[in-house]
């Protein structure tokens, strides 16, 4: 199976997000993941977010653990850089409007590498507006039922 992620889902795994999903498991069951440069970016933010809202430093050693983590996820990962490619599939997909614009990033991500695949490629997502928005460009949505945000 082909999955392209976004940070939420990466998130689930590094901060052990629960909400009834076995990311675990979803994680391993991806043959191929693949996902946009944006959310090395996102990621980091969000771990480093994460920790000031617990009242940590955003380099304490919670937050570098987690990073630590991030980066042994990446090395399991294909990254597609955000280049002319993916402002041109944007630009011929006038839906992707709908989309907050990191998240048009994503889904054009993903409706740039299909063509290019042997595989369906299905999107890994847990928020609810992606999700949809994947749906709606007709991919599958991972994981399947998930209380989203």
């Amino acid at each position: 199976m082909v999955l392209l992620y976004d940070s939420s889902a990466v998130l689930s795994l590094v901060l052990e997000a629960r909400g009834g999903v076995d990311h675990v498991a979803l994680w391993e069951s991806a043959g191929t993941r693949l996902a946009s440069d944006l959310l090395r970016i996102e990621c980091v933010i969000a771990v480093r977010r994460a920790a000031i809202l617990q009242g940590l430093q955003p380099d304490d050693e919670w937050a570098t653990s987690r990073l630590v983590e991030l980066e042994r996820l990446y090395a399991g990962m294909t990254f597609k850089t955000i280049d002319e490619s993916i402002e041109q599939t944007i630009r011929e997909n006038p839906s992707l409007a709908r989309c907050r614009s990191l998240d048009a990033i994503h889904l054009a991500t993903a409706l740039y590498l299909r063509p290019h695949l042997e595989e369906p490629l299905a999107l890994c997502s847990l928020d609810r507006r992606l999700r949809e928005a994947a749906a709606g460009q007709g991919f599958a949505v991972l994981p399947e039922s998930v209380q989203t945000r």
